[in-house]
């Protein structure tokens, strides 16, 4: 998609969901702005198809018009030869149900899911009659009900800005705070971090390299190291965004990360390739404790799901776009926390491929937040992805070679950067990584440093830009140990 036509899609998202959220007024039982909804529904009465049909025929022509500019040029330009008209007034003039199934046909599936949960949700704009829905799941447990350690704050709407305050007790080790907007193309930014003690520590937790941001929602994860320790007492965390924040809060965890640790993982395996399961368990076994197990975490649980087909065909291929809101891995992550719900693991989504705007660039993994959030269903940052076809040029570069590269994109889940990226001017926080800079290690000249010119120094690293080191320091770990993801293992 050329940029013109993203930026008229992205405009045409923003109109079509402002007018799903008008339609739903309050109502809190779905959650709208994502591909999947918090509390499913389900049409009962009517064919989905049809249901979306419907919802187009009764919205106001300006509404039309914003659905018309979601479309891309192809999209657009065969939808409007279809129907033998020359401009979206006529086409809009003549809408009757043909011309409306036209229009869902060709619309993304983000704005077809939205559709269908108006349509579900009996919420028709004209006034007509609703379609009657059945509530499949009931409400989501609480946070305690899955994680007895860790408890939730809410700190609720907040505008465009505002603060969450976090309140730290004796026991607390870790908080993971948040903020969520309803439209998932918005931008999150966490601006500040003031601690108890009124000193400003955010550049001390990961501001320091500017504004933490992400799409739809952002958090911020503390403590990072041993030196920049949890205070008792009153924490106070800004955001802003480019939308209303209408869901804000923190989860913390109480108790000790000092003791054995024990990390759980779901696999949801929308892809077409087939594995045999406990090879594959196997392997990515080997390759967590490889880099956690000296640390004393251990591999968990681990559980594969398999998603509907009609998920597997939506999300197997993700695509990526240079200075994009990467909407295909965080609706993935939407659709996957929303079905598994709120458990204590680690969220891995296996699909076929990642295409970013370089078609020689094979992106073998990609976590959709530093840090993403935990034990929040629905949410767009709680997944990491990891590619499961061979590579063309590698064959034997397959998902099992590729273990430990979605151990570096669960680490980047989990609150930690690259040690060095790779034009060797940047690091990560941590003390105790080595840093592999531009000016000592570029060999060949080039403008970056690589594996090669790294290697015996930070290159062995699992959290180095490229490669697949296992060796994990004593600060990542203590950091890792702490997160609301890892429980302490029993006796």
């Amino acid at each position: 998609m050329n940029p013109l036509s993203h930026l008229r899609h992205s405009a045409g998202l923003v109109l079509v969901l402002l007018l799903i959220v008008t339609a739903c007024g309050d109502d809190d039982t779905v959650e709208f702005g994502t591909s999947a909804v918090e509390t499913p529904v389900t049409i009962e009465t009517q064919d989905p198809f049809d249901a979306a049909v419907e919802v187009v025929l009764n919205l106001p022509v300006d509404d039309v018009f914003a659905l018309l500019d979601s479309l891309d040029d192809e999209d657009y330009l065969a939808l409007i030869e279809s129907v033998g008209v020359e401009g979206d007034v006529e086409f809009v003039e003549g809408l009757d149900p043909e011309t409306a199934a036209g229009l869902v046909d060709a619309i993304d599936d983000v704005l077809y899911d939205e559709l269908l949960i108006l349509a579900a949700a009996g919420l028709d704009p004209t006034g007509g009659s609703p379609v009657t829905t059945i509530a499949s799941d009931p409400e989501l447990p609480p946070i305690s009900s899955v994680a007895a350690d860790v408890r939730r704050v809410d700190g609720g709407a907040l505008g465009r800005k505002g603060r969450v305050s976090v309140e730290i007790g004796p026991g607390d080790i870790s908080f993971l705070a948040f903020a969520r907007t309803a439209d998932p193309d918005a931008q999150v930014f966490v601006t500040g971090v003031i601690a108890p003690s009124g000193e400003d520590v955010g550049n001390a937790i990961g501001l320091e390299y500017g504004e933490l941001s992400n799409f739809g929602e952002a958090a911020i994860y503390a403590p990072i190291k041993e030196q920049v320790d949890l205070e008792v007492g009153e924490y106070s965390i800004a955001f802003e965004a480019t939308d209303e924040i209408t869901t804000s809060g923190a989860l913390v965890r109480s108790g000790s990360g000092d003791g054995p640790q024990l990390l759980d993982v779901v696999f949801w395996m929308a892809t077409h390739e087939q594995f045999d399961r406990s090879a594959l368990e196997q392997r990515f076994r080997t390759a967590g404790e490889a880099v956690l197990g000296r640390h004393g975490i251990a591999i968990g649980s681990m559980t594969f799901v398999d998603p509907p087909p009609d998920v597997i065909e939506r999300y197997s291929v993700l695509r990526f776009v240079e200075g994009g809101s990467d909407d295909d891995l965080r609706g993935l992550c939407r659709e996957m926390s929303s079905s598994v719900g709120e458990m204590r693991a680690l969220n891995f989504a296996i699909v076929d491929r990642l295409d970013g705007d370089d078609p020689e660039a094979i992106l073998e993994g990609s976590s959709a937040g530093l840090p993403g959030t935990a034990l929040l269903a629905g949410s767009g940052l709680s997944c990491v992805a990891g590619m499961a076809s061979p590579d063309p040029e590698e064959p034997e570069r397959d998902l099992f070679a590729r273990a430990v590269v979605v151990w570096h994109e669960a680490g980047h889940h989990l609150g930690l950067y690259h040690t060095s990226e790779g034009d060797g001017l940047l690091f990560d926080l941590m003390d105790d990584t080595p840093e592999c800079r531009y000016g000592e290690r570029d060999t060949n000249g080039d403008g970056f440093i690589d594996l090669f010119e790294c290697e015996g120094h930070d290159a062995d690293n699992f959290m180095f830009y490229d490669g697949d080191g296992t060796t994990m320091s004593e600060d990542q770990a203590w950091m890792v140990r702490r997160h609301p993801l890892l429980y302490p293992a029993p006796g």
